[in-house]
């Protein structure tokens, strides 16, 4: 025997509903309460998977719910806006302005607004507008050739910005993982240089006398460190064919190269250019002139490497060797026929 349509629940469809209501739904089956939820019926329907068979609802219900807080902007619906397919409630036009979205832009609009104060597109949505049967434009492709336009404008500017967003997040994990290296840089202990003569404080003065009395190691506060020069006793020989008994430019770039084992290449390069035109100084057998030449040539290198040199260290060595390749110079013109 088939069941008659007082045991069939009208909301649910659940078989074997009786007064006074129906036990899976909870809806009251008497006829007022018919009449009620007749007058809320409609074309809307909003996904609920605890109850998939209730019927759609008006777009007026709808609103209720959504004042009410039952339909947010992520509740998936569908209606004659939509085409009958599900979409997300802040995407359907005629529900996002009740949300106070705009279904195009997203952007934000008054609830009873006409049209989006962005992108100028019509909120509202006219149920008469789309005949039973024949389906609903799509939103995402329906319009005038105008909307067309600015819809693809919007997705492009869209994807333009998460380009700009990756690219930003990307120099910023680059710029933090450039400072983590200079930071570890930074970190790592230097080399000292290894030195073995004497630490001169800050505003004492070197006691101990130098070779010549033009060669002042470095002015008082400087607190550079000065290899201990050794003091020769022996006299300097006046021979006019000119030959230094005593070197004092050769004690002291052997003091440097001795000491300063820690030095870069260029640096070491530099003391080999030195010691070859010291020793072209000190030659017996080149004439006087050449030799003169051949020191004021090692100032001349050394003035050129003061001025980029940012090792202070090493500066003050190659300033300590200047004076003594000028003390030697005045010493060898002291030697020239005819000199005082």
């Amino acid at each position: 025997m088939s069941q008659s349509l007082e045991d069939i629940c009208p909301y649910c469809g659940t078989p074997g509903a009786s007064l006074p209501g129906c036990a899976e739904c909870g809806g009251l089956l008497d006829h007022q309460s018919r009449q009620a939820t007749s007058a809320d019926l409609g074309p809307w329907y909003v996904r609920d998977e605890t109850r998939p068979f209730f019927p759609g609802c008006s777009l007026q219900r709808l609103g209720r719910m959504i004042r009410a807080g039952q339909v947010t902007s992520g509740s998936i619906l569908r209606g004659p806006s939509t085409g009958g397919f599900w979409t997300r409630a802040d995407r359907v036009p005629g529900v996002a302005v009740l949300l106070g979205r705009c279904h195009r832009c997203h952007g934000l609009v008054a609830p009873s607004g006409e049209a989006c104060p962005a992108c100028g597109v019509a909120l509202g949505f006219q149920p008469g507008t789309v005949e039973p049967g024949l389906g609903a434009p799509d939103p995402l492709r329906s319009g005038t050739p105008f909307d067309l336009v600015s819809r693809a404008q919007y997705r492009r500017i869209e994807r333009l910005q998460a380009t700009v967003r990756t690219q930003v997040i990307l120099l910023a994990l680059l710029v933090s993982l450039l400072f983590a290296v200079l930071v570890v840089w930074l970190a790592q202990p230097r080399p000292q240089p290894r030195f073995d003569g004497p630490v001169v404080p800050e505003g004492t003065p070197d006691p101990t006398p130098s070779a010549s009395p033009a060669a002042d190691p470095a002015p008082p506060g400087s607190g550079v460190l000065i290899p201990e020069r050794p003091v020769t006793a022996e006299p300097v020989d006046p021979d006019p064919a000119g030959s230094v008994v005593a070197p004092p430019g050769d004690q002291a770039l052997q003091a440097v190269m001795e000491v300063m084992r820690d030095v870069t290449p260029a640096q070491r390069a530099l003391l080999l250019d030195l010691r070859r035109l010291l020793e072209r100084g000190e030659s017996p057998t080149l004439p006087l002139a050449q030799r003169v030449e051949a020191l004021r040539d090692a100032q001349a290198l050394i003035g050129s490497a003061l001025s980029g040199e940012r090792d202070e260290f090493f500066a003050a060595r190659l300033t300590l060797l200047s004076v003594e390749f000028a003390s030697l110079e005045a010493q060898l013109q002291d030697q020239e026929p005819g000199a005082p």
